[in-house]
């Protein structure tokens, strides 16, 4: 049995790293400008913040499924 090629696995980890670290940035971006909204039109309920957050989380899952 010939072991996994050491580089294969190094290539699958930045993949997956970089993956996950793009959907982080784009989460925190989204909850960000929803933040700033809200406290931009002074809102008491945290509505573009809300919403903002449930849009990123949204468009990072559907671009990392559509990555893989």
């Amino acid at each position: 049995m010939k072991p996994d090629n050491p580089l294969k696995q190094t290539g699958s980890f930045l993949r997956y790293s970089s993956l996950a670290l793009r959907m982080i940035l784009t989460i925190l971006l989204f909850v960000a400008a929803g933040y700033y909204l809200d406290h931009w039109l002074q809102l008491e309920f945290h509505l573009f913040t809300l919403f903002l957050t449930i849009a990123g989380v949204a468009g990072s899952l559907y671009s990392a499924i559509r990555k893989l």
